[in-house]
């Protein structure tokens, strides 16, 4: 299992969601599971959908779970509910 993270040092939601998901991590201690960190630029014009239009990450931050190289799911920006419990619902 793996997440890739793509976050801005420039953005609120960063800076307040990446910091709860980084605590759960270390909680978790699960060695297995590994976390890929991806800083982005803002965009560069205001036309400018995506940050990594290869991976359609138009918001940050944004978590895309991977189970055996499958994308399971993603939490965009903020959770809906909580980090912890939006993560549960991707992976369990």
């Amino acid at each position: 299992m793996k997440v890739d993270i793509y976050f801005g040092y420039w953005c609120d939601d960063s800076k307040n969601n990446l910091p709860v998901f980084l605590k759960i991590l270390d909680t978790l201690n699960i060695p297995e599971f590994k976390a890929n960190f991806y800083e982005v630029e803002k965009k560069s014009t205001a036309v400018q959908k995506y940050y990594v239009e290869d991976m359609l990450v138009e918001k940050v931050p944004t978590f895309i779970f991977y189970i055996n190289d499958s994308e399971m799911g993603r939490i965009i920006e903020n959770p809906h509910d909580t980090i912890l419990q939006d993560m549960m619902r991707i992976v369990l």
